[in-house]
């Protein structure tokens, strides 16, 4: 059994420097905002190391008083093959956080990418298994460079693409269902 706890907070007035968020895509639905949609990189990169989800549970809210009219915050359990994940997405916490935590029926891993860095724990024992000092803006270039060099392996992202649209397109359905379970 795995369970997986993704979450990721941001505080939307500090998101986009110099640039007021009540104006943002981030703020508006008519502009495809809302934090399920901005932050769906954490949807993506599940769907890509863990195959297609099969099924989803979500609650969507407005907690703050931020001047936005859409979600800012998500509350999600997605159910894979053999693995169940709580995931939980926000524009209102005031200190930057983006974490996942993997545990097993053995050990437990923690990924904290603003530190850059994987902890593992084994009864009690804490060791660090990966630290970078790599520049965050520099992932992006590789990023790109890795989409571009797939050549005919494009589209197979495309289909990780495809599938996170859909798991959101599904959590909403959810949410409008009072938090039912939906099959993807």
């Amino acid at each position: 059994m795995i369970k997986i706890n993704v979450k990721t907070s941001y505080d939307l007035r500090l998101w986009r420097n110099n640039f007021d968020y009540k104006n943002s895509v981030s703020a508006s639905k008519e502009k495809g905002g809302g934090v399920l949609l901005e932050l769906s990189h954490d949807l993506h990169y599940l769907i890509w190391m863990l195959g297609k989800p099969k099924w989803v549970i979500c609650h969507l809210s407005k907690l703050s008083n931020l001047s936005v009219n859409v979600e800012d915050n998500a509350f999600l359990i997605v159910g894979f093959r053999d693995v169940i994940v709580n995931v939980e997405l926000d524009f209102i916490n005031k200190f930057y956080q983006r974490e996942v935590s993997l545990l097993t029926d053995k050990t437990f891993y923690k990924w904290n990418y603003k530190k850059n860095s994987i902890i593992k724990i084994v009864k009690n024992k804490k060791k660090l298994v990966f630290k970078s000092n790599k520049n965050f803006n520099h992932t992006y270039i590789d990023e790109l460079k890795f989409f571009l060099n797939e050549k005919g392996n494009n589209f197979k992202l495309l289909d990780i693409a495809f599938l996170t649209n859909k798991l959101i397109h599904c959590a909403k359905i959810s949410n409008l269902k009072n938090s039912k379970k939906v099959i993807i």
